[in-house]
């Protein structure tokens, strides 16, 4: 739930939404496929508002010909399967973005 006036921002919720928010990716509407596999990378779990929400590990749309999201992370459906066989949460993973001068330092 991507609403940060709504008490309920940054979290997952069911419908119907009845008020309690004005912004929200129902999954179950998005029929391209993206988030028949996604892993939610748990990013501002504080709920700082307009910090960032509803941010995931999702399936590169498939319809389009340049690969971006819009504050997501996506690959390709066989790759993205590859990842979720390999992870491994008792593991603690994690997603590193930057620049390599900055991931280098993890």
């Amino acid at each position: 739930m991507d609403d940060p006036g709504s008490k309920y921002y940054n979290t997952q919720q069911r419908e119907p939404v009845k008020g309690r928010w004005k912004s929200s990716e129902n999954f179950s509407k998005v029929k391209n496929g993206v988030y028949d596999i996604f892993i939610n990378i748990e990013y501002n779990y504080a709920r700082v508002k307009n910090k960032g929400s509803a941010i995931f590990f999702h399936i590169a749309n498939p319809t389009v010909s340049i690969k971006y999201t819009n504050g997501c992370v996506s690959a390709d459906r066989q790759n993205l399967l590859e990842i979720v066989k390999w992870l491994d949460k008792d593991k603690s993973p994690m997603i590193l973005q930057g620049p390599l001068y900055e991931i280098a330092k993890y």
